[in-house]
């Protein structure tokens, strides 16, 4: 390896001059060195999560298939399996994806399960579970969670007031189902109402001019 006499160091690479002081150096090349270090680069633990996630999903569904048409060929229970990991696997990469922002996120993840709980319901006969008891307990779950995650992030209200509004309209659709008879179970649909009334309510109180300012700045009026 190179070396300078006056600056007492070692020189990698293929130099003439040291680099410092521009003294001639001493010593011989070496050129199977490199003459930066190199950077090891380590794969992220969560990315190689997420690929075992991703070969367990997938083996899952071809073992159901395939325990499906070897035991009973009359149902495709197989079927069902197949698209509850995909509606997982859905809500999952939209969290990864989001997860910059967590309060968006939980307005995001909410629309979604709803809307995938619904069509769970259609397919499967129409029960109304999904209206009666998804819809209700996940815009309450939201609400409480987007209120508490403010508080704990000290987040300014122009960044949780515009998702939490959004969330409050969506719980007051139990009110059009409840009009049109769809509902049997009213009661997690009732506390859905009133949450968001009181949600609705406080942000009146206290953050009115905030909230207010968001919807100008939101609709551009």
């Amino acid at each position: 390896m190179l070396y300078c006499e006056y600056c007492k160091v070692k020189v990698a690479g293929l130099h003439k001059k040291c680099p410092l002081c521009h003294c001639n150096l001493s010593g011989e090349s070496q050129d199977d060195l490199p003459q930066y270090p190199m950077i090891k680069s380590e794969i992220s633990k969560v990315y190689f999560i997420f690929k075992l996630m991703k070969l367990a999903a997938i083996s899952a569904c071809v073992v159901s298939v395939l325990i499906n048409y070897i035991s009973y060929k009359q149902t495709m229970w197989s079927a069902f399996v197949i698209a509850g990991l995909a509606c997982g696997w859905l809500l999952m990469t939209i969290g990864i994806k989001r997860k910059a922002n967590l309060i968006k996120l939980l307005q995001w993840e909410l629309y979604i399960t709803c809307g995938l709980a619904a069509l769970w319901d259609y397919f499967t006969g129409w029960h109304r579970w999904s209206i009666e008891f998804v819809l209700p307990c996940s815009c309450i779950a939201c609400m409480v969670s987007i209120a508490i995650l403010s508080a704990i992030l000290k987040k300014q209200p122009s960044e949780y007031l515009i998702y939490l509004n959004l969330v409050n309209i969506l719980g007051f659709v139990p009110i059009v189902f409840f009009m049109l008879g769809w509902l049997q179970i009213e009661l997690p649909s009732a506390i859905c109402v009133g949450c968001s009334f009181l949600f609705l309510t406080g942000i009146v109180l206290f953050k009115r001019h905030a909230a207010y300012g968001e919807i100008k700045k939101r609709l551009h009026v």
